[in-house]
């Protein structure tokens, strides 16, 4: 009997230290951000969108990202290059399903800047409590919650 115990405290450590955890190593971008404001810069016209009340959100983990918006929510692989914040190959998720980006879809996020299916975000703020993106000619405002 002490014999089994032992095992069972053996096979216990090594699964408890032996896990297939992952560590992420994004820096300050890792976690969620809520869209606070989009500022638009055409010719000398600048005009800000509150976006509070819209509760769009965009998450990053590991190597994912997810853009969850009132019509739908939009998942890419992300990756950070020279201040900028790519993704690639932006496409609609649903639980069941995920599909291309179809032309409505892309209307949709033109509203946000993003005209692909991969955009390239340029990063003109990153801390630990606001990031700034810069796409085209919308600032778009998060803040991490």
């Amino acid at each position: 009997m002490h014999f089994l115990h032992r095992i069972f405290i053996t096979v216990f450590a090594i699964a408890t230290f032996w896990s297939c955890d992952r560590v992420t190593d994004n820096g300050p971008i890792d976690g969620f951000w809520q869209l606070t404001q989009i500022v638009t810069n055409d010719n000398e016209k600048t005009t800000i969108y509150n976006a509070k009340e819209d509760n769009t959100r965009l998450a990053f983990q590991l190597e994912l990202s997810q853009l969850s918006l009132a019509t739908g929510v939009f998942s890419s692989t992300f990756s950070i290059k020279n201040n900028q914040l790519i993704l690639s190959k932006l496409y609609r998720s649903a639980f069941a399903t995920d599909s291309l980006l179809t032309d409505s879809d892309l209307a949709n996020l033109a509203f946000y800047g993003i005209i692909s299916e991969s955009p390239v975000f340029d990063i003109v703020t990153l801390n630990k409590a606001s990031l700034i993106l810069r796409l085209n000619n919308k600032e778009l405002h998060f803040r991490r919650y």
